[in-house]
């Protein structure tokens, strides 16, 4: 078990190398909260940023219920500190799903 933060961070390109590097450097870990099937620009790298501990592909705007679920059940295994994005379109589900687990909501 770590001590370290736990963040998720949803429908974030790994090609937005600022994001992990600055998770990586406050000693925070991320969940990467992906598309089930993305486009080549979107697709992840054979190397994951260090920060990232895990990917979850989820398909929150076909079936909100079921990423949902497993955000909460992900929450359940391991708190995660926050859930963020940087994705306008993302902001409302991300929303949710902090409300959902009592996270702060900015």
């Amino acid at each position: 078990m770590t001590d370290r933060p736990l963040v998720a961070l949803v429908y974030q390109r790994p090609g937005m190398p600022w994001m992990f590097e600055g998770a990586r450097r406050a000693g925070v870990d991320v969940v990467l909260i992906h598309r089930p099937n993305p486009r080549p620009d979107e697709a992840l790298p054979a190397q994951l940023p260090p920060a990232v501990v895990r990917t979850l592909p989820l398909d929150i705007f076909g079936d909100e219920a079921a990423a949902l679920a497993a955000i909460e059940e992900l929450h359940g295994e391991r708190p995660l500190a926050a859930i963020v994005t940087a994705l306008d379109v993302a902001v409302p589900f991300t929303a949710r799903a902090a409300r959902m687990l009592g996270l702060p909501r900015a």
